[in-house]
């Protein structure tokens, strides 16, 4: 496998633990909110990106919880994507075939 695939892969799915993580603890509303202080220090960090991002809202007292309508949303652009990328890879190969077949003839 190529290494900087590899790495990207990685690192989406270590960014995926935090919403995994609340998804599982139920930290789906504003009632329901885990304290910020009880995670790890990288799932604080990973914390940050999702609350730039939307996906994650805090509460006065420093709970944090997904916002639901936004991590729906999130997770139907990553199926988009994938998609888009599964696509252009098909493309790719049909190209790269015909480009081999019409060298050979």
């Amino acid at each position: 496998m190529n290494p900087a695939l590899f790495a990207a892969n990685r690192s989406a799915m270590q960014r995926l633990q935090i919403l995994s993580r609340l998804h599982q603890d139920g930290a789906i509303s504003r009632g329901k909110a885990i304290a910020v202080d009880s995670l790890p220090a990288e799932m604080q960090a990973q914390a940050k990106y999702y609350i730039a991002k939307g996906i994650l809202r805090t509460t006065p007292d420093g709970g944090l919880y997904i916002d639901k309508r936004a991590y729906e949303d999130y997770q139907a652009g990553m199926k988009t994507a994938g998609k888009w990328v599964l696509a252009a890879l098909g493309v790719a190969s049909l190209a790269g075939l015909l480009l081999l077949l019409a060298s050979e003839a």
